[in-house]
């Protein structure tokens, strides 16, 4: 792992711009993506939270099982709580 998504993992505010940002937002209105994940009614997968901060999905498995990322698992799958996860991101930044 590089330390590059290290950094973008462990510092969620060097994410950089996600893809539904709008024309015309400035980057404090994409700050609000801990928000958005809040919002989210389902258990969110490695690949649902890969593509939100911008990093491979394997980079968040490895987060996950290091402990530096929130997980829970179900049988043999892992998952990321909506809330907690938005709470890890507002602590972070």
């Amino acid at each position: 792992m590089n330390t590059s998504e290290v950094n973008r993992i462990g510092s969620p505010n060097l994410v950089s711009p996600d893809r539904n940002m709008q024309t015309g937002d400035t980057p404090h209105q994409s700050a609000n993506l801990a928000d958005r994940i809040e919002r989210i009614g389902r258990a969110l997968t490695a690949e649902d939270l890969a593509a939100m901060l911008n990093v491979s999905r394997i980079t968040i498995f490895k987060h996950a099982k290091a402990g530096r990322i929130p997980s829970f698992r179900i049988g043999t799958c892992v998952r990321f709580d909506p809330k907690t996860m938005a709470d890890w991101l507002r602590r972070s930044v």
